[in-house]
């Protein structure tokens, strides 16, 4: 009986030994008999792991996700692929046998840091614009760029740069809103700004705009704008129709014969069509209203009242019949030619009056401009006749100067109740 179980131990451990024997390289417990399979392991040389694969035989390895490697102080890694020895491997190559693929990486050396530079940022947030700086990193002394640019319909607002301790750094404009430069400390620095929308920009009747300084030969219009005259002007049916007034005089000192003023005729005047009385009643003495030329009025040197901007109502404080209609034409006219000449509204509806012969003989000395203009806009022009003045005369209270727009002569003769060409002028 023992000897029969030592028979059954021997062929148990020679049927074991067999079977290893004739089993496929590669094949494992489970696996179909005759298929084999090998391991390709992957070798990342200091990178981040990769799992290996078991690939039947005659069949492809499946190329992972590219290894990591962590840079040094000095050094940075880039992943070059997997090498099998000197040869990049190509993942179309069948397995047929164990493989180690080893990653092969690419070397960068990364300068060492300079102690001596410091950083400049641009802060986060910046809406409606960038910034841009020509240096990301400068040293003490080094000048650095700021270049802005706004979006559309927007425009910078503030610049500014902040050192580590929040203290601002001094700026300089090179170009209003989009170029600016500061010299770095020691110190990092952040570099803020805001745009802000742009200002609608004004349209105006004229091409000056109403802040500008009128200059003689100017069409003022309606909104306060005005144009220069020129001989190839022409103006629109609208613009004709907002017109106000030619500038004929522009004092700017006051040496000037009128003194720091501006002043403006109207667009219509009675020319020849149409000549008034100054007074129904010549003989009443206004001498508040009085002034005295010497020589024509191309040359003239002016006493008294030269401003006629208050002639009506020193008129009224002197005399009784002021407000029966028809005993003061000329003034009457002057007085109803905003609302009944002209039909102006607005600013532009008062401030007419009656010029003085001071004012009247500036008129003269550029009527030849004020006459081109004044065509350009469709206005009446100033015609070769005789035009009262605001100004009685000082010799004789029935009589009141006037001007010859033909050629400069003075006339203080003139009976108040004679019938003349009448204009109207305003400051603006």
């Amino acid at each position: 009986m023992k000897h029969f179980k030592w028979l059954a131990l021997i062929a148990a451990a020679v049927f074991a030994i067999g079977f290893v024997a004739c089993t496929p390289h590669g094949v494992g417990p489970g696996d179909e008999a005759g298929i084999k399979y090998y391991t390709v392991t992957f070798d990342s040389d200091g990178g981040s792991a990769v799992e290996k694969q078991t690939v039947e035989s005659g069949k492809t390895a499946t190329k992972p996700a590219d290894p990591a490697k962590a840079s040094t102080a000095s050094i940075e890694y880039t992943f070059a692929g997997w090498y099998s020895g000197d040869t990049a491997f190509d993942f179309a190559t069948a397995i047929t046998s164990d493989i180690t693929l080893k990653a092969k990486w690419t070397e960068k050396a990364i300068p060492p840091a300079n102690p001596g530079t410091y950083t400049v940022t641009i802060a986060g947030g910046i809406e409606n614009g960038t910034v841009n700086t020509d240096k990301s990193t400068a040293a003490k002394g080094d000048t650095v760029t700021l270049t802005l640019s706004a979006t559309d319909n927007y425009e910078l607002e503030t610049i500014s740069v902040k050192d580590a301790s929040n203290t601002e750094v001094t700026t300089t404009e090179v170009t209003k809103g989009s170029s600016y430069t500061f010299t770095m400390g020691e110190s990092n620095v952040t570099v803020s700004a805001t745009f802000k929308k742009k200002a609608a920009t004004p349209t105006y009747i004229g091409t000056k705009a109403p802040s500008e300084a009128k200059a003689v030969g100017d069409i003022v219009f309606s909104d306060g704008s005005a144009t220069p005259y020129s001989t190839d002007l022409t103006l629109s049916n609208a613009q004709k129709d907002s017109a106000v007034a030619v500038i004929y005089y522009a004092g700017s000192s006051a040496e000037d014969v009128l003194g720091v003023k501006t002043l403006g005729v109207g667009l219509k005047n009675t020319g020849t069509d149409s000549t008034l009385a100054w007074a129904k009643n010549p003989d009443t003495d206004i001498t508040a209203i009085q002034c005295t030329p010497v020589e024509n009025a191309a040359t003239a040197k002016f006493s008294g009242d030269t401003d006629g901007s208050d002639n009506w109502q020193a008129l009224c404080d002197a005399v009784s019949d002021e407000g029966t209609s028809g005993n003061y034409p000329a003034w009457e006219w002057v007085n109803a030619y905003a609302t009944t000449t002209v039909n102006l509204t607005g600013d532009y509806a008062n401030g007419w009056y009656l010029p003085t012969v001071a004012e009247l003989s500036m008129l003269y000395r550029v009527k030849d401009t004020v006459n081109r203009a004044l065509e350009k806009a469709g206005g009446t022009e100033i015609a070769d006749e005789a035009y009262w003045s605001s100004s009685q005369s000082a010799s004789y209270n029935g009589r009141a100067w006037s001007v010859w727009l033909s050629d400069g002569r003075l006339y203080g003769y003139n009976y108040k109740n004679f019938n003349l060409s009448v204009c109207t002028v305003r400051a603006f």
